[in-house]
């Protein structure tokens, strides 16, 4: 089965619970510079926008550009 997208709170506790894989808006964008897809500009670009207009705690944001850092 493929992972499916969410950022919704209670979906993402749903898909735990039944064991369904998915992935956030974060985790597209990390994989998306990992992949040479974004360069490090663009993808500190895009965390400012989810930063600013997403509802991720700064806990996850500073994770995400930890990880974008040490890619």
């Amino acid at each position: 089965m493929s992972s499916g997208y969410t950022d919704d709170g209670p979906t993402i506790k749903a898909c735990k619970i039944i064991n369904i894989e998915f992935i956030t808006a974060i985790h597209f964008l990390i994989r998306a510079y990992k992949d040479n897809i974004l360069g490090e500009d663009i993808a500190f670009a895009k965390l400012e926008k989810l930063k600013k207009y997403g509802r991720y705690s700064s806990r996850i944001i500073d994770d995400a550009y930890k990880k974008i850092k040490e890619a």
